[in-house]
């Protein structure tokens, strides 16, 4: 039995446009509730400019770097996207599927690979586009680069499976306890102790409770349920104190776990719904709202801060420079988020 993963973003039609270049620029908001003492105001604000507008229906999912320093973006029009350092953007069609492309992350052999529906694809640094469906067995969700030049990505049949697999194409998976409805597993990340860390949430009555699950090389599978049910925690990244760190989409929440499975949650307030997640170079984490750039402490300090004109931000990439990448997927935007210089 197979299923579309939930919270996969559909679209209806596509118009024509072009790429468009702007900027603005925000103000600091008021500190976000949370768990530990609330922060001060930063006394700058960040510098925050739409990189790249993209045409109408094009919807920026995820975007990562490589190592020739090209920001490469998965779009839900069946697209992948290269932005260059000079600002220029280039768009590739992926020919003969209808994936709906979602994580994309650089591969042992330096290129990129992303997920997509029923497959995993391959983009070269020229922009020539490859399909593996023969690794797949179901539904591709997250990806995820792991240790020993191998690729891992959460697999969402019913039951549901952690697949690893690498470009000379073997494959191999873990299966994961679930009911007769699966699990949704949004996010994937190699955790401090070389094994890899996810997020799963029940989709039927009979499935597990929202937990982070962990399989190690070997395909030893172990999970922590959430405090409270509901939570549905989304994407996951290894932060730089040495534990996991993930969002809880409907929790309003910020957790992280230890290697040891305890887990603290940090409280945004009722209208942040955060999404993706990843680590800074300065020591914190930073994450993504519907419309807002947020970043938590290792002390669960929490700041945020609004990004003017966007409508939906969804993925995040740090940069070498200590700046962010956010893809806006309503408003068909590529922003660009530097921080203040002081922001703790």
């Amino acid at each position: 039995m197979m299923r579309r993963p939930l919270g996969r973003y559909i679209l209806a039609g596509m118009m024509a446009g072009g790429l468009l270049l702007t900027a603005c620029q925000s103000a600091p908001s008021p500190p976000a509730g949370n768990t530990a003492t609330p922060s001060t105001r930063s006394p700058a604000p960040p510098r925050i400019s739409a990189a790249a507008r993209l045409y109408p229906g094009a919807f920026p999912r995820f975007l990562n770097f490589s190592s020739d320093g090209m920001l490469w973006i998965t779009l839900n029009d069946n697209s992948i996207a290269r932005l260059d350092p000079a600002g220029n953007l280039t768009t590739y069609k992926i020919r003969e599927s209808n994936t709906s492309p979602g994580d994309i992350v650089e591969g042992p052999d330096g290129a990129m690979w992303f997920s997509g529906f029923q497959e995993v694809g391959r983009v070269d640094a020229t922009g020539t586009i490859t399909l593996s469906r023969a690794y797949t067995v179901g539904l591709p969700g997250a990806l995820a680069a792991g240790p020993g030049g191998e690729l891992w990505f959460t697999n969402e049949t019913v039951p549901p499976q952690i697949s690893r697999f690498s470009p000379s194409g073997t494959m191999d998976s873990t299966e994961i306890p679930s009911g007769q409805g699966g699990l949704d597993m949004a996010g994937i990340t190699q955790g401090p102790d070389g094994a890899m860390w996810f997020t799963q949430s029940p989709v039927g009555l009979d499935d597990p409770p929202d937990a982070i699950g962990r399989v190690t090389a070997q395909g030893r599978y172990t999970s922590w349920p959430l405090p409270k049910s509901g939570s549905v925690p989304h994407r996951i990244t290894a932060g730089p104190d040495g534990t996991l760190w993930f969002t809880e989409r409907s929790g309003h929440r910020i957790g992280r776990i230890t290697t040891k499975g305890a887990i603290s949650e940090y409280r945004l307030p009722v209208s942040e719904n955060p999404f993706d997640i990843v680590p800074g170079r300065d020591g914190a984490v930073w994450f993504t709202t519907d419309t807002s750039v947020g970043r938590i402490t290792r002390a669960g300090d929490i700041k945020l801060w609004p990004v003017p004109g966007a409508k939906s931000l969804i993925g995040m990439a740090a940069a070498q420079d200590g700046s962010f990448w956010l893809a806006d997927g309503k408003g068909d935007a590529v922003w660009h988020f530097v921080p203040p210089l002081t922001p703790s």
